[in-house]
């Protein structure tokens, strides 16, 4: 059995779409005529018969680029989603798997574009976490700030300790952590952020 099977289940969508059944003659219906049903008469049946008939290879299709399950998911999630939320405004391709697959290639360039910035964010903030020591008063010890930081990073959740001293002393992208913890790039990128300000905070009470 296909490993990635097992993600079906997780979808957001998933126990809306269970209240639907994929009748059995859809199965036997053209990707055109799915298309044209769900946008033309809000067949939500007919929707749940397309993402069943695609998510699968979507989703392996994401997964191997992004080498991230998380932000597979969100990807296929986003294709199908998007159909949805604009059916009634969109024209019936001529190649429905062509269409959900350039489609899939948009999310997926997004999502690398969007880990580019937040690394770019995430670095720069460590940099400016490293300046505070250069620019510390003359009359201060560098181990007394050094050992400032340390505390408030010894103060803080398990979790956000753990993503926080694999990012800045590891050196790992988010993905990375979001990968070895397994918990979701979101979460790693919140708690990031999270600590890097209680500690730019509490540099700033200790220089005042």
């Amino acid at each position: 059995m296909d490993e990635n099977r097992g993600v079906y289940p997780t979808f957001r969508f998933y126990l809306f779409l269970q209240g639907y059944n994929s009748h059995t003659e859809l199965k036997e219906v053209s990707d055109i005529e799915l298309f044209e049903k769900l946008c033309r008469d809000d067949d939500l049946s007919a929707f749940k018969a397309l993402f069943e008939r695609y998510w699968l290879k979507l989703y392996a299709a994401a997964k191997s680029r992004l080498a991230n399950e998380d932000e597979a998911k969100d990807c296929v999630q986003d294709v199908f989603l998007n159909i949805w939320s604009k059916r009634s405004t969109l024209t019936v391709p001529d190649s429905v798997k062509a269409y959900l697959f350039i489609s899939l290639k948009n999310k997926i360039l997004n999502t690398i574009q969007h880990r580019l910035t937040d690394e770019r964010h995430r670095q720069r903030y460590l940099e400016e976490v490293d300046n505070r020591y250069q620019e510390t008063d003359p009359g201060l010890e560098m181990s007394e700030l050094e050992d400032v930081i340390k505390d408030e990073v010894s103060r803080m959740p398990e979790q956000m300790r753990r993503i926080f001293i694999l990012s800045k002393d590891e050196g790992l992208t988010g993905a990375q952590i979001a990968d070895m913890l397994s918990i979701s790039h979101q979460t790693v990128r919140n708690q990031i952020s999270t600590s890097l300000k209680r500690i730019r905070q509490r540099i700033t009470r200790f220089r005042a």
